[in-house]
């Protein structure tokens, strides 16, 4: 018994998807060249999964399927991630890393909001060091 296509397309999207997010924090301080094969891999899913020729234009693809640019993508993953932890407080091992930045004297970059992570030898806070953030 065959499923109907708009649930096979569902289902490919999905597949795609988690294949694509998996362990993305960990893009963050990854090479140009690593994104771009990223990219293509990810436009290459875009055009299997909508099952369009080679050469055809992947920019309405991704828009169709409501994917962000890898790079993209990992920035709004990391932007989450850190408002979850700000407003939330959650999960309590992540809320620990981040604070906000006091500076000892006053200084004109008190008043942005900025973040600091503390010192630790663990992944999420060396992603938190490489990666760029802004809330």
């Amino acid at each position: 018994m065959r499923s109907d296509p708009a649930n096979w397309k569902k289902n490919q999207r999905k597949q795609a998807r988690l294949r694509l997010d998996y362990c993305n924090a960990l893009y963050a301080g990854m090479s140009s060249s690593n994104f771009k094969k990223l990219q293509h891999v990810q436009n290459t899913l875009a055009r299997v999964v909508l099952k369009q020729r080679k050469f055809d234009h992947v920019t309405q693809s991704l828009m169709e399927l409501h994917w962000l640019p890898i790079r993209h993508r990992m920035t709004f993953k990391m932007a989450t991630l850190t408002y979850k932890i700000l407003c939330d407080n959650k999960p309590d091992y992540l809320s620990e890393l981040l604070s906000f930045y006091q500076p000892e004297r006053d200084l004109r970059s008190s008043s942005q909001g900025l973040l600091t992570v503390k010192r630790s030898r663990t992944v999420l806070a060396t992603l938190y060091r490489y990666g760029t953030v802004y809330l």
